[in-house]
């Protein structure tokens, strides 16, 4: 299966010159589509708080020849970890977390497959534990079928931790867990007004009924032969989750970076706490 995508890329000053070329890289970058089986993307480049370039190529549903541009909303799957992460950084910048606060604090009865573990805030943002539980990523973002009762299952009879960095989904589903615990709400309208809201990001969320729901959306494709077909199965709203499950546009995610390369400053306003920022990188 192939999906349209969308790329947004943040380059320091000293790796942006006078001499670079963007519209021969922009052939380059259209010349790859069609070897990657790529029907449309679009690319914004960011240094600063400048957008340096930007382009829009291919269709967002080849088969209705609708093509894309900046506006267009992708299913951005693991991006949606730094969102999530986002969002903890500011509940800990206005005191109502901290990184230290263990998951147990939230979720007493919190065990794995080998008992009670302490994991804490910190340890989930940075995979530091290795937290890994088989067959729940399967639950959560395939079948649609998880409830709160079935994630304490699969964490208390397959549940473990390494005790090393292990990049895993597992790490940001408990983590959504615990803001809606916070918020005494879903995760996804935790991230609506954290992050979109104030960062002004109008055309992303965390529902995929809105996303798929959206006129001007990339739609999921498959190479069929020589042409691009809709797939059967499209993520609902209950397989979105918290480590994958964020749309959003290449304007958008300009304006995401922009505020995180310039300390929390956007359209002349500070939206961040500048030493959020500093922190996070």
């Amino acid at each position: 299966m192939r999906t349209v995508i969308v790329l947004s890329i943040a380059l320091s000053a000293q790796l942006v010159s006078p001499q670079i070329d963007f519209a021969t890289l922009s052939k380059r970058w259209q010349g790859a589509m069609a070897p990657f089986t790529v029907p449309g993307m679009a690319l914004v480049v960011v240094q600063g708080d400048k957008v340096i370039y930007e382009g829009a190529f291919g269709y967002a549903d080849a088969a209705q020849k609708r093509p894309v541009n900046l506006d267009t909303m992708f299913y951005i799957a693991s991006v949606t970890k730094t969102m999530t992460g986002l969002a903890t950084a500011l509940n800990v910048a206005d005191g109502r977390m901290k990184w230290e606060q263990r998951v147990s604090d939230y979720f007493p009865k919190f065990r794995l497959k080998d008992g009670p573990v302490e994991l804490t805030m910190n340890d989930l943002v940075s995979h530091s534990k290795g937290l890994q539980v088989p067959g729940l990523v399967d639950q959560d973002a395939y079948t649609g079928e998880i409830t709160q009762g079935r994630y304490d299952w699969w964490l208390q009879n397959t549940g473990f931790v390494t005790g090393q960095t292990n990049y895993a989904n597992e790490h940001f589903t408990l983590l959504g867990r615990v803001l809606e615990k916070v918020h005494a709400k879903p995760w996804q309208d935790v991230l609506q007004s954290q992050v979109f809201n104030r960062l002004g990001m109008s055309r992303s969320t965390a529902y995929a009924s809105r996303l798929y729901g959206d006129s001007n959306s990339a739609q999921p494709l498959f190479r069929d032969g020589t042409k691009f077909s809709l797939v059967s199965s499209v993520k609902t709203d209950r397989i979105m989750h918290a480590a994958g499950g964020v749309g959003s546009t290449a304007n958008d995610l300009s304006r995401y970076l922009r505020a995180l390369l310039n300390d929390g400053f956007l359209d002349g306003k500070q939206v961040l706490p500048k030493e959020l920022t500093a922190d996070l990188f």
